[in-house]
């Protein structure tokens, strides 16, 4: 089996929790902190260790614990507020201070079923993406399969970077 510990980031607004609570298999449990996950791919189990950050908004800091053995990291903004993908810039700033340089990134612009409105279009987020060597995904809490398949591809492009 091959484990990876991945990080989601992001600001309180873009429904990471929404997210994370989509696939969390024990829904009994409090908060959404962590969340083990397995996918299977090509036939080999690939299990993500899903860890839900907590850091400080209004300076864009992550602790350096958290990239303690991290291999990847997805960066969440909502797609109906374009102050939030304004800001990756600023998460991205933080990530590279801090993080391991073979960390997998990806965005994710989260409600996506709120097309009508939207503020930040998929081309944008697909250069930003491009230019900052990440993986660009968009995704809903509302629609059923959206979120695992965000964290398959994740747990796709981990195990055939390996």
């Amino acid at each position: 089996m091959s484990s990876h510990k991945v990080i989601v980031i992001g600001e309180s607004s873009v429904g990471k929790n929404e997210i994370l609570w989509k696939i969390k298999a024990d829904k009994t449990n409090g908060p959404v902190d962590y969340t083990p996950k397995t996918y299977d791919v090509d036939g080999t189990p690939v299990c993500l260790h899903i860890y839900d950050t907590v850091v400080d908004e209004r300076t864009f800091k992550i602790s350096p614990s958290y990239f303690q053995g991290v291999r990847a990291a997805v960066v969440m903004y909502d797609i109906t507020d374009k102050k939030t993908f304004d800001n990756l810039t600023c998460w991205f700033k933080s990530i590279k201070q801090s993080a391991p340089q073979d960390m997998i990134l990806m965005i994710a612009g989260t409600k996506s079923h709120m097309m009508g409105q939207r503020q930040v279009f998929k081309d944008k987020a697909e250069n930003f993406a491009e230019e900052n060597g990440a993986i660009s995904a968009e995704v809903s809490a509302t629609k059923k399969g959206d979120t695992d398949r965000i964290f398959r591809e994740l747990a796709v492009n981990l195990l055939h970077t390996l």
